[in-house]
């Protein structure tokens, strides 16, 4: 079987943001891409950059006993293998409600105007969904739905803007290498929507 090696090119990043919960032994993470070019090098902001936008975007829905960062970023280099970067930054949810456990989690779906399934992205985001807000079968109730669309909406649109943080990092699909012929550049991601089934990730939750 061929390994798929995840291909960022210069002036791209993977971003690596961990959600650490108070009770939790175990890390939750969450990556998608973004473009670098605006922050020109500076990388250790950048990636603080990355916990300030999420914080902004999800904070009132986001579990208060969560940590958020600090965020890595795999940079492109030209040349040899990505450049691990290291922020210092970490916020805090302000959520008190009783949540839903961390193999139940917000699906966020990403679009582009790429056809196909190398168009398409998702990540998984736990301890952003009430216990109360979601039903036995796991749908959602749709005020609460609507809520998490317009957290959706606001991250990529602080992504791409530098209120918080101080440089611009749109978020991009970074595509796996297929190993010949052309490679696919990075694809710019045009909206996030949120399905209302909760997705399960049963490797977020503690074992027994």
């Amino acid at each position: 079987m061929r390994l798929m090696t995840l291909i960022i090119p210069v002036n791209y990043a993977q971003v690596i943001l961990p959600l650490k919960h108070a009770s939790l032994a175990r890390t939750a993470v969450i990556t998608y891409g973004i473009n670098t070019a605006d922050a020109a090098g500076d990388y250790t902001v950048l990636a603080d950059d990355q916990v300030l936008k999420f914080h902004n975007a999800w904070t009132s829905e986001l579990d208060s006993q969560v940590t958020i960062g600090p965020a890595v970023l795999r940079v492109g280099q030209d040349g040899g293998d990505p450049l691990a970067v290291e922020g210092s930054v970490t916020e805090t949810g302000d959520e008190t409600a009783a949540m839903l456990p961390p193999n139940n989690n917000l699906l966020v779906k990403k679009a582009s105007n790429l056809g196909g399934r190398r168009g398409r992205g998702r990540c998984f985001i736990p301890w952003v969904v009430q216990d109360a807000a979601c039903d036995e079968v796991g749908v959602i109730d749709p005020t609460s739905l609507a809520v998490r669309i317009s957290d959706a909406e606001s991250w990529l649109a602080v992504l791409a803007g530098t209120t918080p943080g101080t440089y611009e990092s749109p978020m991009y699909i970074l595509h796996d290498s297929r190993g010949a012929g052309t490679e696919p550049s990075p694809t710019l991601v045009t909206g996030l929507t949120c399905p209302a089934l909760i997705a399960v990730q049963n490797r977020r939750i503690g074992r027994g």
